[in-house]
């Protein structure tokens, strides 16, 4: 654990800090903080991209799905739901993580490097 906290620590230091995503999610929890809003009620980088009103699609064996984006929650199968993860768990029958189940999470090459 330290190995790896020293190396990010060297990757920040050579200007790899945290990405863009990352930066502009602390700024807005920075902001709320000094604007005295709750912290624990923020929405997740991933969901903060979310407005409300978008649809969700994704085909899953055959049958197309489309969740509702509401201003807390999603709507699917005339349900209110709290997560997407608990979607996609109930679509799927076993545990995903919503937002990358809906596309909504990048995958991301691993390639860095620690520069000395």
């Amino acid at each position: 654990m330290l190995l790896l906290a020293l190396g990010w620590r060297v990757q920040a230091k050579a200007g790899h800090g945290y990405n863009r995503e990352t930066r502009d999610y602390l700024s807005r929890l920075i902001a709320n903080f000094k604007a005295g809003k709750d912290l624990m009620s923020g929405a997740s980088p991933v969901q903060s991209n979310l407005s409300p009103g978008m649809s969700l699609v994704r085909e899953w064996r055959g049958t197309l799905h489309q969740v509702q984006v509401l201003e807390k929650g999603f709507v699917w199968n005339d349900k209110v739901w709290n997560s997407l993860s608990s979607i996609a768990r109930e679509i799927t029958g076993a545990r995903w993580n919503g937002p990358a189940f809906f596309g909504l999470r990048s995958k991301k090459v691993v390639a860095d490097r620690v520069r000395a």
